[in-house]
């Protein structure tokens, strides 16, 4: 914790904490004395999840040294590297599928284990192998000592699987949200309703995630793969053929998130100014479409156009001069922006405009969507 950069006044609490807790056992129902134990913590203490968070960044430290040193390689997507996923308790270790990689793996889970204390479980643990033979996995599994994975199964309850996956392999998941739903308005749908509606909010919230996460692993995996829009608020539209079948099926829904989703300016410098929604209801190139057709950058920045509240020079950046019938759109425009506030100041962001807080709930895009639902 030190090398982290915790203070020593809060190193200190934390060791207060875990060697000051009492134990006591009841035998024959009677509760006996309590004894000091010499590490640990209450049982429901609401620091034990944050310690293991702690204690794993040293897992990750290590596994990240052994790449540096060249005992472990990492899976690569393009220029992505990923040497492990961590979530919780739960933890995937990637490398390349070989005997040498294997042995160094495990070498440095027991100085892990050796170093934090902690005991990996590997008859709770799995090895899954990918394009690697037979022979070999079975060999690697009988190092390791733990059963192997066989696909498609499941992990943190969602479907894993090799390849393109397929409807069945989602209906468990369905199933869940379809309970969920019978105790919620749901219960009022027909059944083709209740999984348009399951679909439909299930894709919206991972479109909405998408734009608020930036820098969350699964985020550079589909940016990599698939790329993002210009200003990396948005995914990019691709082909269908080069799209997998479950983000083919979110990106359906891409539009009707996109329709609620405003932009809130603070510098402008990430918000398009004609094609983001981010004065009034709509883009402005689509309040002021003769306006935006006469616009020679159609990809122009806020901070480009607009300077403490004030157009900068008024300039619009319009490819010629305006007709008689076009002066009045322009008008209309510079009276809209001079009465926008920007303060220049803090990072720009995107808020689910039918929520007064911004953020975007399941509860009202079922709202939205109930129509839609219903008349299905």
């Amino acid at each position: 914790m030190a090398k982290m950069g915790f203070p020593q006044q809060w190193r200190r609490w934390i060791s207060s904490c875990i060697s000051s807790a009492r134990f006591s056992l009841i035998l024959n129902g009677t509760v006996k004395s309590y004894f000091k134990s010499s590490r640990g913590l209450r049982q429901g203490d609401p620091l034990s999840p944050l310690l293991f968070n702690i204690v794993s960044e040293g897992l990750c430290a290590m596994i990240l040294e052994g790449q540096e040193k060249g005992w472990l390689s990492e899976l690569s997507i393009k220029n992505l590297h990923v040497p492990i996923l961590q979530f919780a308790d739960d933890t995937v270790l990637l490398c390349q599928g070989t005997n040498e990689q294997m042995l160094n793996a495990i070498a440095v889970l027991n100085l892990y284990q050796i170093a934090s204390g902690q005991n990996i479980n590997w008859e709770k643990s799995s090895m899954l192998g990918l394009n690697i033979e037979d022979g070999l996995e079975e060999h690697m599994r009988r190092i390791l000592g733990c059963p192997k994975m066989i696909l498609p199964s499941t992990y943190l309850g969602l479907p894993l699987y090799q390849g393109r996956g397929t409807k069945q392999l989602w209906n468990n998941v369905i199933e869940r949200c379809q309970k969920r739903l019978e105790t919620w308005k749901g219960k009022f749908l027909s059944h083709a309703g209740r999984v348009t509606l399951i679909k439909a909010t299930l894709a919206a919230k991972w479109v909405w995630r998408y734009t608020k996460k930036k820098s969350a692993l699964w985020r550079q995996v589909l940016d990599t793969k698939y790329g993002s829009t210009q200003n990396k608020w948005l995914p990019r539209k691709c082909s269908n053929s080069t799209m997998s079948s479950l983000w083919r099926g979110i990106m359906k829904r891409a539009p009707e998130v996109i329709r609620h989703i405003r932009f809130h300016v603070r510098t402008g410098t990430k918000v398009n100014f004609w094609t983001d929604a981010w004065v009034g209801q709509n883009s402005l190139s689509a309040s002021f479409p003769a306006v935006f057709h006469l616009s020679r950058n159609k990809e122009v920045k806020v901070s480009s156009i607009m300077s403490n509240n004030i157009l900068a020079g008024r300039d619009l950046q319009l490819r010629r001069d305006l007709k008689e019938e076009e002066v009045i759109q322009v008008a209309e425009l510079l009276q809209l922006l001079d009465s926008q506030y920007m303060p220049n100041s803090g990072v720009d962001e995107i808020i689910w405009a039918p929520e007064p807080d911004g953020e975007y709930t399941v509860a009202s895009y079922y709202k939205l969507s109930q129509p839609a639902a219903s008349s299905s």
